[in-house]
């Protein structure tokens, strides 16, 4: 809103906890309020566990804010918006559907993470964002009917989450891939992006950085830049660096 201050931004709270429907201007949405039956409601709770499920209900909460708007982008909670975006995905008024694939290069075979293994078994786009049109329902009727059952982290089966579904997308419906390095910078792709402060906001490669995805940071572990890394990150979190100090920032308003 900061960035955007005329859209309308809503989040959706997974648990049925008693909150206002309105805070601050932030529309508030929960489970009840989507597009799914109590009875697939009630299968998915059984299923899933917390992440499966804030995953698994992603593209019915993309259907029911479709309902009155244009265009709707998803933004997993543990992004951090640094710039509009528009542009990156003037696709979507085409092609109905904008992606950001995990890595824009070759990852290198050196044995760090992220490894050419770990992008297959997860997907090969990052699903914690996305932005949709209304020529993106039947894409969001299909994806639906899997994530009823089927949102599992389950590697040996190919399964992972809501994203490994999201592979499918290229073969069977109209999208656009954005590549635009700005966004969704992440742990996993930190090592191929050159980031720099700039004097009005952060840059990568000469470009505005959109949104920088915290996937796995903690505040309290700050010399970390994702848990996800475990013990062979490719780039240091090092003081003094653009990431490490965007990063801090972060955590400072997390805290």
């Amino acid at each position: 809103l900061r960035h955007r201050p005329a859209s309308r931004f809503a989040i959706l709270v997974i648990d049925e906890q008693a909150v206002g429907s309105v805070v601050d201007g932030i529309e508030i949405l929960r489970l009840s309020d989507l597009d799914l039956t109590a009875f697939e409601l009630d299968l998915m709770k059984t299923i899933y566990d917390v992440m499966e499920l804030s995953t698994a209900v992603k593209p019915s909460l993309l259907r029911t804010l479709l309902g009155s708007a244009d265009t709707v982008c998803y933004l997993d909670p543990d992004i951090y918006v640094y710039s509009p975006f528009d542009d990156a995905i003037a696709a979507v008024d085409s092609a109905g559907i904008v992606l950001t694939p995990h890595v824009l290069q070759p990852v290198p075979r050196d044995g760090l993470a992220i490894s050419e293994q770990a992008v297959m078994e997860s997907g090969m786009f990052n699903l914690g964002f996305i932005a949709v049109g209304a020529s993106a329902l039947p894409f969001l009727d299909w994806w639906m009917e899997r994530l009823l059952t089927d949102a599992v982290v389950d590697l040996d089966r190919h399964l992972f989450t809501d994203q490994k579904w999201v592979d499918w997308v290229p073969a069977l419906f109209d999208h656009a891939v954005s590549r635009d390095p700005g966004m969704n910078i992440a742990w996993w792709n930190i090592h191929e992006r050159d980031l720099d402060p700039g004097d009005q906001h952060p840059m990568v490669d000469g470009r505005p950085v959109r949104f920088i995805h915290y996937s796995g940071y903690d505040p309290v572990v700050p010399d970390v830049l994702s848990k996800h890394q475990a013990s062979r990150p490719r780039v240091p979190h090092a003081l003094g660096t653009t990431i490490r100090e965007l990063a801090d920032e972060y955590g400072r308003a997390l805290i």
